[in-house]
């Protein structure tokens, strides 16, 4: 590759420190969904090294409710991420003496009734840069921010495993990841996503580099430490499941194929163990099971239906602070039609550029 070319591909990755470091600046703390209570599940990890528990209960009549958000709500999730934060905070505790706790600002009325944007009275700052929080919540946006490259950089590797020749598509990718409002915006915040993300960007990686059995085991163990990050990731497990079955089907040396599946087969039975023998996982797995299979009166109406697509739409552009900062709906649907017609044009010139089993199998994946 020509250096003027490979200096083309710094572009996106500074487009995405950039936007992330504003971010990082303007948004003040507890200003992302539910951030106060992923710290006290993160705290309990900085100052008792356990596995968080939902402490404090949550508590008061609306979900805004002070003692709700800044409260041990969603501490019932897999624990892996406030692990990899709690240790994170003692590193940096032991270092700048900061305390780990962190006492968010008094909650601002002006929120519920729509006045304001902000959750917390902030304090106003004297300089665009200052940073007006402790170290310790610092280090964990910039560990966020990191998390978040790797779906950055993972887009230029999927891309060029998918279509090796067609010029620029991976740096298109790369651009409109980078890029993502919503997603810039989530990069910075103190939340479960960044490394469930993160992993599961790893999962879809190593699967479309076809024709290496062994890959099946490191896709099984991020796929395993991103379920531990967050149960909703147990979808990866059927991606590498769909991924298997079909590359084997196909293959004509199926020996080591089937090593692999053996051995990817023993991690995720491990998994299940670990979450169905250890006490406290076991608490968090019925908790989620009991969370997700709550179904609402009208979701059998198509109402209720376009309410869902909306939000989606909405949620993934156009809202930001607790998805209650909304830009005009006109930009949302602008953005997402962009995004529909590259996804069209891409299938379709995907299709017509089937060279090779591994690039077909790839796309597939």
């Amino acid at each position: 590759m020509p250096r003027p070319k490979r200096l083309l591909y710094l572009l996106p990755i500074a487009l995405y420190i950039v936007l992330s470091s504003l971010y990082l600046f303007v948004i003040p703390p507890g200003e992302s969904p539910d951030e106060p209570s992923h710290l006290q599940c993160i705290e309990q990890v900085t100052q008792y090294n356990r596995i968080p528990i939902i402490d404090p209960r949550p508590r008061g009549s609306v979900w805004w409710a002070r003692e709700r958000i800044i409260s041990g709500l969603v501490c019932a999730h897999m624990p892996l991420y406030y692990f990899l934060a709690g240790y994170t905070q003692q590193v940096v505790q032991s270092i700048t003496q900061v305390p780990a706790h962190y006492e968010f600002p008094p909650n601002n009325p002006g929120w519920a009734t729509g006045e304001s944007p902000a959750m917390f009275t902030h304090q106003p700052k004297n300089t665009f840069f200052a940073i007006d929080e402790p170290a310790s919540l610092t280090v964990l946006r910039i560990e966020s921010m990191l998390l978040g490259m790797v779906s950055v950089l993972g887009a230029y590797w999927i891309t060029r495993r998918i279509d090796p020749d067609l010029s620029y598509a991976d740096l298109v990718a790369m651009t409109l990841v980078a890029g993502w409002p919503q997603f810039v915006f989530m990069s910075r915040a103190i939340n479960n996503d960044s490394l469930a993300v993160a992993l599961s960007v790893g999962v879809i990686a190593i699967l479309v580099s076809v024709g290496r059995p062994g890959r099946y085991v490191v896709a099984t163990l991020l796929s395993a430490l991103a379920i531990l990050s967050k149960f909703t990731m147990i979808f990866t497990a059927g991606v590498v499941t769909l991924a298997f079955v079909v590359e084997v089907a196909g293959s004509r040396n199926r020996r080591w194929y089937l090593w692999a599946g053996f051995a990817s087969l023993g991690l995720y039975a491990l998994l299940a163990a670990i979450l169905l023998l250890q006490p406290t996982l076991r608490s968090h797995l019925e908790w989620t099971q009991t969370t997700m299979s709550g179904i609402q009166s009208d979701a059998g109406t198509l109402a209720y239906w376009a309410d869902v697509l909306k939000a989606t739409v909405e949620s993934g552009w156009a809202r930001f602070g607790w998805m209650n900062v909304l830009t005009p709906d006109v930009l949302a649907y602008a953005w997402w039609a962009a995004i529909i017609i590259s996804v069209v044009i891409g299938v379709r010139m995907g299709l017509s550029r089937l060279k090779s089993r591994e690039v077909r199998l790839a796309k597939l994946i």
